[in-house]
């Protein structure tokens, strides 16, 4: 997390992060409202991370980027295909937290 800057992370930041030698996965939750002008969000606050151990959902607080949740491999879990799953659970919740406060916005998630 030290290594991780302060701020939000932009696509070829997360795409950076996936070129590093213990990192399986990675892969940000960009949230986009389709009635706004700028429909192409750049930057994320949450980054789904996968090691050859690990899977941690992380956030960007106050504090700074915190582990929301982490969830060690079993056996002969492929961290990448494991990364992919947990992604597509945060982003299911992200969707239904839109969903319950704002449910008059259509938006997309990325």
């Amino acid at each position: 997390m030290d290594a991780l800057p302060a701020r939000p992370l932009s696509r070829s930041a997360i795409n950076e992060l996936k070129d590093a030698d213990r990192v399986a996965f990675a892969k940000g939750v960009f949230i986009s409202l389709d009635d706004s002008a700028e429909q192409d969000v750049e930057d994320t606050g949450t980054v789904v991370l996968s090691t050859s151990d690990t899977t941690q959902v992380v956030s960007l607080l106050d504090p700074g980027w915190v582990v929301d949740r982490e969830i060690n491999h079993v056996g002969q879990t492929d961290p990448s295909e494991f990364g992919s799953a947990i992604w597509e659970l945060v982003s299911d919740e992200y969707s239904a937290w839109m969903e319950e406060y704002a449910s008059d916005r259509d938006f997309t998630i990325n």
